[in-house]
């Protein structure tokens, strides 16, 4: 059976999650690195605004 051409998209789901102590660890470094980028952003655009 060809699914692509009928767009059909198969997913793997978990069924089992991790301890929550890592899932906290996990979400705790992808918001800093989040806040970060938006950071980085900001002084970017912040420079390119006083500079051009």
């Amino acid at each position: 059976m060809e699914l692509h051409k009928d767009n059909i998209v198969v997913a793997e789901y978990w069924t089992d999650l991790l301890p929550k102590k890592e899932l906290e660890d996990r979400l705790q470094v992808i918001l800093r690195d989040a806040k970060e980028r938006v950071a980085r952003r900001v002084l970017t655009a912040s420079s390119e605004t006083s500079t051009g």
